[in-house]
């Protein structure tokens, strides 16, 4: 996990993952908001194996393309089966409710699969409703399909016994020899803007300024260009959102759940 200014949500994505037997290793891009501090003390407390910040200074740009070369390098060091690549301000769950992550991926590594894809859900604060501070997976409950072409394939976990390549794909696509991804997908809930004054100081303070180089280099980073003349980051309309329910989810959007067909 490469992370940058998301103390906020950092400790609920941390427990999630607790629970889920899922291993942490952390990486820094050098917050300035907490967020650092508080993984060491979540190193301390054992629920993180590894804190480290990088790159070694501080710089004034994402480098997004480098953490991801760094992910790979490190995850062959490693003595695990698996690894997934997993971001800061993310919940990621099983296809099978009350199935953890870790049974999850050690059934699907018995069947013989490599790689594991995941459907994304952006969950969006709402204008005019209270903001929302804290507990964000349990609060945030309006969602939508993820629409951006970078969504639509997120081969991001994978069996660690072969050097994988992911940062050409700026972290969408895993590629490693013999790949076979699991045809059912795992779900991903995004929580990137959670209320206006964390949505504006990320996209104007920690985001933007920071993209320029990988804009022009890699065409990434274009999620926030819409926002770059405006003062305040407003909510999302009810009607243009999904309400989130996980039984109801389950029910109605099986298909999209599973397989993200219609999604891409």
């Amino acid at each position: 996990m490469h992370g940058f200014n998301e103390v906020d949500i950092l400790p609920e994505v941390l427990d999630h993952l607790a629970a889920q037997g899922v291993e942490v290793h952390y990486f820094d891009n050098w917050s300035t908001d907490g967020s650092w501090e508080l993984a060491q003390e979540r190193l301390h407390r054992g629920q993180i194996a590894h804190c480290a910040r990088f790159p070694e200074a501080p710089t004034d740009q994402y480098e997004w393309h480098a953490q991801l070369s760094h992910t790979t390098s490190y995850a062959q060091t490693l003595d695990a089966t698996w690894v997934m690549h997993h971001d800061a301000d993310e919940i990621r769950t099983s296809p099978w409710p009350g199935v953890s992550l870790r049974d999850a991926v050690a059934f699907i590594d018995a069947l013989g699969y490599n790689a594991i894809d995941f459907t994304v859900l952006d969950f969006r604060f709402v204008d005019g409703r209270a903001q929302i501070t804290a507990h964000y997976e349990r609060d945030l409950n309006h969602f939508e399909f993820g629409r951006r072409p970078g969504h639509f394939r997120q081969i991001k976990c994978w069996r660690n016994d072969a050097p994988a390549e992911l940062a050409d794909s700026g972290g969408h696509d895993v590629q490693l020899p013999g790949r076979k991804v699991y045809p059912v997908k795992f779900l991903l809930k995004h929580y990137p803007l959670r209320n206006e004054e964390q949505a504006l100081r990320k996209i104007h303070h920690h985001r933007l300024p920071r993209f320029t180089t990988e804009q022009q280099k890699y065409q990434w980073h274009h999620q926030y260009d819409a926002y770059k003349t405006v003062e305040r980051v407003t909510g999302w309309k009810y009607k243009d959102l999904l309400p989130w329910h996980a039984v109801h989810f389950n029910t109605e959007y099986l298909v999209e759940r599973i397989s993200g067909i219609g999604l891409d």
